[in-house]
């Protein structure tokens, strides 16, 4: 990002863009073109030809991907491949909670409902969208990763046309905010593990900040707000976080819904404690107090050895690497209600095939 715009008031401003070719897209098919809708969640509309506004998005996501250099994806795939499963648990208490404390962006996600109505899938959407673009076959031998970002960017416009801008005075799921939730699944993954433990190899850590600009651009965000390196993405997100984490009542019902998701992952009496002060551990200062987190003496401790089986686990995985596929199986074993764990290693899209409620 360059320094310049590295401002209050610039950053005002952003929250007042969408994403206009998308926008454009989305505002033609409700003008009586509906019969398009369908065919924009299919893997296959890359092989058709559509009408200009359509085209153009489509065109455009296409001419954005033109600029990942090969070299930085792949270690920044690599990264995640080594430890997939960590990054989707950071993914779980650390990204999305840092999310909801923003109380401006919450509150688009409770006006859409979608995260109300069936918090499962939403979450397993979310899991399934990061293991697409971050495997390392969907963007060279497929075209999934292609695809994921496109139907994400018109995902997002779709949600903006749902939305009064009145009733917000700025726009839905604006340049901020999509900023902010990139940086969630990068930096706030990454550093989150780091209070648990893990380490990270600079140079795969800086290519998995980029690997996610890459995304960030591909998904409708200005380019030159989008961080370069691990160290601009730091500092963007204390810039945000100091912008926008903040108590609101759509960020706590939010965080009880994602509650209510992890007690029924690990049914374990008092396990809330533990998770309130692991999410409170691997983020933000600010975070904690937005969504009003219990903290508790013995979960702190108990947090202390899981502390020391994250540095084992990292350092048995970087000089062992065949040992990935062993413990992945273990954590299988032991969290196989966990959908951040199934959603990585079976890879199955409906969630209702993964967790289904006892009275079903």
């Amino acid at each position: 990002m360059k320094n310049q715009n590295f401002k209050n008031s610039y950053f005002d401003h952003l929250r007042h863009v969408g994403d206009p070719i998308s926008d454009n897209a989305v505002d033609f098919i409700y003008k009586d073109n509906f019969k398009y809708m369908k065919e924009m969640h299919s893997v296959d509309l890359f092989k058709k030809k559509f009408p200009l506004e359509i085209q153009r998005l489509i065109d455009d996501t296409i001419k954005r991907s033109k600029i990942i250099d090969k070299s930085i994806l792949n270690s920044g795939q690599t990264l995640f491949a080594r430890h997939a499963t960590d990054i989707l648990f950071a993914l779980f208490h650390a990204a999305l909670p840092e999310c909801y404390a923003a109380a401006k962006g919450s509150k688009i996600l409770v006006y859409n409902k979608n995260m109300l109505k069936n918090p499962r899938k939403r979450l397993f959407e979310t899991s399934t969208f990061v293991k697409n673009v971050m495997d390392k076959n969907n963007f060279y031998k497929n075209n999934a990763g292609l695809f994921a970002c496109l139907e994400l960017r018109f995902i997002h416009s779709l949600i903006r046309k749902s939305i009064r801008k009145e009733d917000l005075d700025e726009i839905p799921i604006n340049q901020e905010d999509m900023l902010g939730t990139i940086i969630a699944f990068s930096e706030v993954c990454l550093n989150g593990l780091e209070k648990l433990g893990m380490n990270f190899d600079k140079k795969e850590a800086d290519a998995f900040i980029k690997s996610w600009s890459y995304m960030g651009y591909m998904i409708g965000i200005n380019e030159d707000i989008l961080p370069k390196n691990r160290l601009d993405s730091q500092n963007l997100r204390t810039f945000i976080s100091d912008r926008n984490h903040k108590y609101s009542e759509d960020g706590i019902i939010l965080m009880n819904e994602l509650r209510k998701f992890q007690k029924r992952s690990l049914p374990i009496p008092g396990i809330q404690f533990v998770l309130d002060e692991l999410t409170t551990k691997m983020t933000h200062k600010k975070v904690s107090e937005a969504l009003e987190l219990k903290r508790s003496k013995i979960a702190r401790k108990f947090l202390i050895l899981i502390s020391k089986i994250y540095s084992i686990k990292a350092f048995t995985i970087n000089k062992l690497p065949f040992t990935k596929k062993i413990i992945e199986k273990l954590e299988f074993m032991l969290l196989r209600n966990s959908l951040f764990v199934q959603s990585i290693i079976e890879n199955k899209r409906n969630p209702e095939d993964l967790i289904k409620p006892k009275n079903e």
